[in-house]
């Protein structure tokens, strides 16, 4: 077995690693999260079998009791960062990050995938009884109940951080949140990443000051060019993005906390 070589990135789920021979290991920090680690590799195939630009996923290993994936080492600065060097490319950077989106949203997903509405419901029961209220929880898996199920594959965590530029065009990594479900439950949670999410840690000092300047601008420019590969139903879309807010207490980002509670309070019905 080749030795774990050097971090070359990091995140909430995953350590990065050089791996040799042009590859990547990604450790999953959970060392009970080999199930998922195998739905990602599951994910990462179908999505490369379908011509969309993704690493290819060689392996599933274990290192240190940690479930890792060897795949192909991908060289290229995140979207967001190749925004924060040319701030300039903003509507070229919106526009790539919507077209590749639509496309993925147009593939079959493997069929033993995490259904998208489970897994939305497992992360709002998660969340009830801490910073979520109770009766928002409650109308919010009313809500999540009404929803349609899909065949088709749903990153769960796609944005500027999680998109590569390369010279051939972007490349869809950290696929750790990835479901089968519908499209616009997908482009939901990305429409609120973008519009309401707080800027993460690392992230360019350039795009924290142009940030609330812009985001709207951004935002806008990404969905338009969505919507021109997969129609939206804006009914739908709303009903989501309330789904997904409620989710997103699960998370644990407490300076997000009163944001969310404000969209939910503000949508929901007077009794709950």
């Amino acid at each position: 077995m080749t030795s774990r070589g050097r971090l070359v990135g990091q995140g909430r789920e995953a350590e990065i690693f050089e791996w040799g021979d042009g590859a990547v290991l990604r450790l999953m920090r959970d060392p009970a999260g080999g199930e998922r680690a195998a739905q990602q590799v599951e994910a990462m195939r179908a999505a490369l079998e379908a011509g969309a630009p993704v690493p290819a996923a060689r392996e599933l290993i274990e290192v240190d009791g940690r479930p890792g994936i060897v795949m192909d080492r991908v060289d290229g600065p995140a979207l967001m960062d190749a925004l924060a060097r040319r701030p300039w490319t903003l509507f070229s950077v919106a526009r790539t990050l919507g077209e590749l989106h639509a496309k993925l949203g147009t593939i079959e997903a493997p069929a033993d995938l995490l259904e998208q509405r489970a897994f939305l419901r497992m992360k709002i029961s998660g969340a009830v009884g801490g910073a979520l209220p109770d009766p928002l929880a409650s109308w919010a898996l009313e809500v999540l109940d009404g929803l349609p199920d899909g065949d088709r594959l749903c990153h769960g965590e796609y944005h500027v951080s999680n998109v590569l530029a390369t010279p051939s065009g972007g490349v869809v990594i950290d696929w750790t949140n990835v479901t089968r479900g519908h499209p616009t439950g997908d482009f939901a949670r990305s429409v609120l990443l973008t519009a309401m999410g707080e800027a993460p840690p690392g992230t360019p000092r350039i795009i924290t000051m142009l940030r609330r300047s812009l985001q709207g601008v951004f935002n806008g420019a990404y969905q338009r060019a969505y919507r021109r590969g997969l129609a939206v139903d804006d009914g739908s879309l709303e009903r989501w993005k309330i789904a997904h807010v409620a989710a997103r207490f699960f998370e644990g980002i407490e300076s997000e906390y009163q944001a969310l509670t404000r969209y939910l309070e503000a949508r929901a019905p007077r009794s709950a």
